[in-house]
């Protein structure tokens, strides 16, 4: 049983009338009347009904599913909440299981680097959006009734309303196949790249890898309209993808490898100093 209580609580109930969860409660005002109240876009909210004010809203807490208008990322105005999606145990179970390793990848300003398959199209689109106090993505969709999901499995799954069919068909999948799993194939094997340790506001890519010791690789953040921003990898590079033949929805990722001059003259140095060989070595440089 689900109640709303005096205190604008939203409060759910087992058959034996024990409390299963219960929506944060807020100090109301003087004369305040508290309602909940489910929007035409999903949004289960409970406001005052003399003020108008939302206190709680469904969309700040996701659950397994992405509905249009829902931020996923983070809020610094909820001190630092974090929207991101959680699978249930079962398709039938709601409750949380083992995490499961699952990555999109970031976004690169035309969509996720991990999944091509939901790259904008006539059916969805999607925004990224950065400012002092969020960092979030945002699916956009005026024409089609659509959700995502991501399932028990580690499967992002979105979903389109047939009218015809009076039922939800599955439109697009990120688990394409069994490389799509995260770190399947271990560090620097080959099937997606991992999402970022840190990322820098800066188009000077290069520089910013070379400066750092930690830099194993880099790309740009955003290959709409030309290549701009920088992201970096630090340690071991998991899930990297080469895209097939023909496709250009890739993108271009940098490995930084050590020096060969380098690392021959280390060679040469450790030979002459164990074996007192002559530095005649040092010519095959």
């Amino acid at each position: 049983m689900l109640k709303l209580s005096d205190e604008g609580s939203l409060q759910l109930f087992s058959l034996s009338n024990t409390l299963v969860w219960s929506s944060p409660s807020y100090k109301l005002a003087k004369n305040s009347n508290p309602v909940a109240q489910l929007l035409d876009i999903g949004n289960l909210v409970i406001r005052d009904d003399v003020s108008n004010n939302i206190s709680w809203q469904s969309f700040a807490h996701p659950g397994d599913t992405w509905l249009p208008g829902m931020k996923i990322g983070v809020d610094c105005n909820w001190i630092h909440l974090h929207r991101n999606l959680t699978s249930w145990k079962t398709s039938d179970d709601p409750s949380l299981d083992d995490v499961l390793d699952s990555s999109i990848g970031y976004w690169n300003g035309l969509g996720f680097s991990g999944v091509l398959s939901l790259r904008p199209n006539n059916l969805n689109a999607f925004d990224f959006v950065v400012t002092d106090r969020e960092i979030y993505t945002i699916l956009v969709t005026n024409t089609f009734v659509t959700r995502m999901i991501l399932d028990p499995q580690g499967n992002f799954v979105q979903l389109v309303w047939n009218d015809i069919k009076q039922s939800w068909q599955n439109y697009a999948n990120t688990l394409q196949d069994i490389c799509d799993r995260y770190s399947l194939c271990g560090p620097y094997g080959i099937c997606r790249i991992k999402m970022p340790q840190c990322v820098h506001a800066s188009n000077k890519c290069e520089n910013v890898c070379a400066s750092n010791v930690s830099c194993t690789a880099f790309a740009n953040t955003n290959i709409r309209g030309g290549k701009s921003g920088c992201l970096t990898w630090s340690g071991e590079l998991m899930d990297i993808g080469e895209a097939p033949q023909g496709d250009v929805s890739g993108q271009d990722i940098y490995i930084k490898l050590a020096n060969l001059k380098v690392i021959l003259k280390c060679i040469c140095d450790f030979l002459e100093s164990m074996f007192h060989v002559s530095s005649g070595y040092s010519n095959i440089l």
